[in-house]
């Protein structure tokens, strides 16, 4: 069923659905070209420095599988399917089987969109060691905080989300006429506090279109004005510092 309901209905969504990921597209393809090429300026032991780093940047924020830029990949697909079976449920007319389908497909991409927005939030800080000594100056440090902070408070409330999925006892439900997704978590361990009367984390996310598309145009954005923050050296890297970094030979280390 849920493979009929898709190759179905997915023409009558396609254009729709690309519309609204013409910005996310576009980001992409600045993203991709920047240039992340050596300058001939650069000489001697910063030269090899600046060039592996550039390097590791390409692969962690350009591409490479189990990289930001594949988090994206995948954020991207996961949303496309998303959208497509709410546009079905919500404007097609389907049996009580097609729309349980649907139903049940709009609860497992959304759990696995939750999941690569906190992945790609964890990645970030991993990368950038935010809360601990790296090899930015005090103004790219300052970059990265006031633009990650930006971004985090948009993407906050789904990395909790995906937070009570991973930590609690769960129940995920998508409501079909108020097109939002509640889940209610508990949690329940061998400890001896009472559990009565404990409070049950909700979230609940009306899932409108335009809403979550801005939330992937907000991620693409920190992703491309870090590589720009990453890619000014002369102001944002310690250059003693990254050079160090090389010295054993293994390179950037995340």
């Amino acid at each position: 069923m849920k493979e009929s309901l898709y190759y179905k209905y997915r023409e009558d969504y396609s254009d729709k659905i690309a519309r609204l990921f013409e910005k996310i597209e576009e980001l992409e393809k600045e993203i991709q070209g920047i240039n992340t090429d050596i300058s001939f300026k650069d000489i001697c032991v910063e030269e090899l420095a600046i060039r592996n780093f550039k390097w590791e940047i390409t692969k962690y924020f350009q591409y490479n599988n189990g990289s930001l830029g594949f988090d994206i990949v995948l954020i991207k697909y996961i949303l496309h399917d998303l959208l497509l079976y709410i546009y079905i449920v919500k404007e097609k007319e389907l049996s009580e089987e097609g729309k349980n389908t649907c139903k049940f497909e709009i609860e497992i991409r959304f759990c696995f969109f939750l999941n690569h927005i906190y992945n790609f939030k964890e990645k970030f800080e991993i990368f950038f060691k935010i809360k601990d000594e790296n090899i930015l100056t005090s103004l790219g440090k300052e970059l990265v905080s006031k633009l990650f902070n930006k971004s985090y408070k948009k993407i906050k409330k789904y990395c909790d989300a995906r937070g009570a999925l991973v930590h609690g006892i769960y129940d995920l439900c998508y409501n079909i006429l108020k097109n939002e997704i509640k889940i209610s978590s508990s949690k329940f361990n061998l400890s001896d506090v009472n559990i009565v009367g404990q409070k049950i984390e909700q979230h609940v996310f009306v899932l409108e279109d335009v809403e979550l598309v801005r939330l992937v145009e907000e991620i693409q954005e920190l992703r491309k004005k870090s590589i720009e923050i990453l890619l000014d050296i002369d102001n944002n890297i310690d250059k003693k510092k990254l050079i160090g970094k090389f010295r054993d030979g293994k390179g950037y280390t995340f």
